[in-house]
């Protein structure tokens, strides 16, 4: 597993994990926002290793297409 933050060689099965900030900076919100998220229970918790805490990129992509398929599925009303 690799830090996106870090350099070195990524291994093709291990997922890119992402640090509190990058997760914050890939959806433009607050880290204070993100830790609401993950308190409600509309985002999942990030993995505690050392200090830190960190989010599969798989995952995080998940959630966004997850949030996003209403959009992506939408059509425009015909009839009117």
């Amino acid at each position: 597993m690799q830090a996106s933050s870090t350099t070195g060689t990524k291994r093709d099965d291990a997922p890119t994990l992402l640090r509190k900030e990058d997760v914050c900076s890939q959806l433009t919100i607050s880290s204070r926002t993100l830790e609401g998220m993950v308190l409600n229970g509309t985002f999942p918790a990030g993995v505690q290793l050392g200090r830190q805490k960190f989010w599969s990129e798989l995952v995080v992509q998940a959630w966004l297409r997850r949030r996003f398929a209403a959009q992506e599925t939408w059509q425009p009303r015909r009839g009117r």
